[in-house]
């Protein structure tokens, strides 16, 4: 079994940042606050009983750096860290917010039948009763638009389309269209240090949901992570989220752990004598 800390620090190199900085054992990252994954503080690494007074003393030099950038200061907490750290950021009064299941499945036999050989994955579509499957290789701005159709336009796109950019090299960037319109899509990102693939930002059209779509989407990024030799595939769904976890349970993934997030009140703006 793969140890949750191995899991952990594959998530932080498979998502970027657009600044990283360090305080103590906390890695704060920051992307003009899209998301919380790319604005929060991290420990990705083992903390021994002996660092956590370490960490613990280092709270407050992280509120500041996020203070200076406007943004609330917002802590990751993976359920493997000591208790103390989450206790200690409840006694501050920061909200616990997005618990999140962290799944993992390994790559065997019991995946779909892998694609035909090839030297290296490159794009390709697959035809299936009017839908077609395409992986293409660090090919972002290929991608995004269509992933923005499922996903109904969101906000902060710009922020989003920058983080890809910064993408793993290797990653799979897949959809599933129906009849030439974008009905799933999602990404998957090779490690460099483990053998874990990373199953992220999988979206379903609102009109299409529940049609298969998502399925084969998943289907044909696990038969990229065997080419790209993972041997454990992982992926991140909201607790509260039932409908993506019964369908993540059908296909093997089981939790290796989760992690929430506590969120501090927004900065104060300072006032200044005009």
């Amino acid at each position: 079994m793969l140890p949750p800390q191995h899991v952990e620090a594959a998530t932080h190199r498979a998502w970027p940042a657009l600044i990283n900085r360090e305080a103590g054992p906390w890695t704060l990252r920051f992307a003009e606050g899209y998301s919380k994954r790319s604005n929060s503080a991290w420990i990705v690494q083992d903390l021994p009983p002996d660092r956590l007074p370490h960490a613990l003393n280092a709270l407050n030099d992280v509120e500041c750096a996020y203070a200076e950038a406007g943004q609330p200061a917002i802590f990751k907490i993976p359920d493997f860290l000591p208790p103390e750290l989450d206790m200690a950021l409840d006694q501050k009064g920061y909200d616990r917010q997005d618990t999140t299941l962290v799944l993992l499945r390994p790559l065997d036999g019991s995946c779909a039948a892998p694609m035909p050989s090839r030297p290296r994955v490159s794009p390709s579509n697959i035809a299936t009763k009017g839908m077609d499957c395409r992986f293409e290789l660090r090919e972002p701005d290929r991608w995004f638009p269509g992933w923005k159709e499922c996903a109904g336009n969101p906000e902060h796109t710009e922020t989003h389309a920058k983080l890809l950019r910064l993408a793993a090299p290797g990653t799979l960037f897949g959809s599933v269209t129906r009849r030439q319109t974008p009905a799933s899509c999602g990404l998957g990102v090779p490690d460099s240090l483990f053998p874990l693939f990373g199953i992220f930002d999988v979206v379903t059209r609102a009109n299409l949901r529940r049609q298969g779509h998502a399925s084969r989407l998943m289907r044909e990024l696990l038969r990229g992570a065997i080419r790209l030799n993972a041997t454990h595939a992982y992926l991140q769904v909201v607790a509260h989220n039932t409908p993506a976890r019964e369908l993540y349970a059908s296909m093997g993934f089981h939790e290796a752990y989760r992690y929430w997030y506590r969120v501090g009140p927004a900065p104060e703006i300072r006032q200044t004598d005009s």
